[in-house]
């Protein structure tokens, strides 16, 4: 994979993350309230999480796949690491 294709796989990564950790978040917080519908509210989040982290599958897919070609690992190795806030109590 090219240079262009690694910045739009990042983009999508991060984008990802930024999605788990703010459903993360709220998750936490429909769980705590104490209001009718907050379990759905919840479950809603956390389905939410689930899909944007399936999404980063695709990424660990393509990285699995430029290990296997013989690609070098430096082009998917320096890509930064998702950082996932936890959620406050």
């Amino acid at each position: 994979m090219d240079a262009a294709g690694l910045s739009i796989l990042l983009a999508e990564l991060q984008a990802d993350c930024s999605v788990v950790t703010d459903a993360g978040r709220k998750a936490g917080l429909r769980l705590r309230e104490p209001t009718p519908g907050h379990l759905e509210a919840c479950a809603y989040e956390l389905a939410r999480l689930l899909s944007a982290a399936q999404s980063t599958q695709r990424f660990a897919t393509l990285a699995e796949r430029t290990a296997e070609s013989g690609m070098p690992r430096s082009n998917v190795a320096s890509l930064p690491p998702c950082r996932v806030a936890s959620p406050s109590r």
